[in-house]
């Protein structure tokens, strides 16, 4: 499915999106973007913040990302309200206290605070190559407890082992999943290891082949999500970004995006690369302004 390349994937030609307003330039928030994390990385982008005020920027920015990717999975469990939820999600992150992170197990947000559970596992990882092992580890965290709309046990942390379609689409047969994914995460480590890479591109790449294999039962959106973030954050990006149009049809945004570079075979994704683009520029975005709040 996935084939070793010999060179650093190249930038895609962005495309225009139906949603963006005739103002807003792919190719400007691309730059804007780069530049962004290079400056980040050159220390130079903000003030010398302490390191409390990142770590509680970064929390709060886990527990927004979080309950925003199960709003948009429709995946949120009944009767939790956002406000009340996010300061929850943000006292479990990087909580090491077994009572505090078990007292809500069993309980509405029960799911929510296992997906951030599973984040921070995944991130732990960040300095080791993407493996089968850390991604099946992920997903069994991440679902654990939770059943299907029949009411049957989802089989987390493990390959389906059936057919699966989404509308009119056919999903690759699960006879081929374990090959597919060695080779999706080979090509994947050797292409960060290339110092040239552009970390949008990869993280798109990956997303983008992830959820197109679909290997899970269920939470496939959701740990596609995941790795796209953590590919971010490998390459430095500090906050996990939401990948999001902003607009309240951001969902549908993103299924015509991957839509599109499927039935058009195009084997660089300009659509979802374009998507992933506006999405990280809105959390830059957000990212500053919750530090700057921090720090005021």
């Amino acid at each position: 499915m996935a084939s070793s390349p010999q060179t650093a994937p190249s930038s895609p030609p962005l495309v225009r999106l139906p949603f963006l307003k005739d103002s807003e330039s792919p190719q400007n928030e691309w730059e804007k973007c780069k530049t962004n994390l290079e400056k980040w990385k050159e220390g130079s982008l903000v003030e010398t913040s302490p390191l409390q005020n990142l770590q509680d920027c970064q929390k709060r920015m886990v527990a927004k990302l979080i309950w925003r990717t199960n709003l948009l999975e429709d995946t949120l469990p009944g009767g939790v309200k956002e406000e009340e939820t996010i300061s929850i999600l943000e006292k479990v992150y990087k909580n090491d206290e077994k009572e505090e992170n078990n007292r809500y197990s069993g309980s509405a947000i029960d799911q929510l605070v296992n997906h951030i559970k599973a984040l921070e596992f995944l991130l732990s990882h960040i300095k080791s190559d993407l493996t089968e092992e850390i991604i099946l580890k992920t997903h069994e965290i991440m679902m654990k407890g939770l059943t299907t709309e029949e009411g049957s046990p989802i089989h987390n942390g493990k390959y389906r082992q059936y057919s699966v379609c989404a509308g009119f689409h056919t999903f690759p047969s699960y006879t081929c999943i374990p090959n597919a994914m060695g080779d999706i995460l080979k090509t994947y480590n050797d292409r960060m290891s290339m110092k040239d890479h552009d970390p949008i591109v990869l993280a798109t790449w990956v997303y983008y082949h992830v959820v197109s294999l679909h290997p899970f039962e269920d939470g496939n959106g959701r740990m596609s999500r995941l790795l796209w973030c953590y590919s971010l954050m490998k390459d430095g990006l500090p906050f996990p970004p939401l990948l999001t149009s902003g607009h309240k049809k951001s969902q549908k945004h993103l299924v015509s995006c991957l839509k599109k570079d499927r039935d058009l075979f195009y084997s660089n994704q300009p659509y979802t690369t374009t998507l992933s683009v506006i999405s990280l520029s809105l959390g830059w975005s957000d990212f500053l302004d919750t530090l700057k709040s921090l720090l005021s």
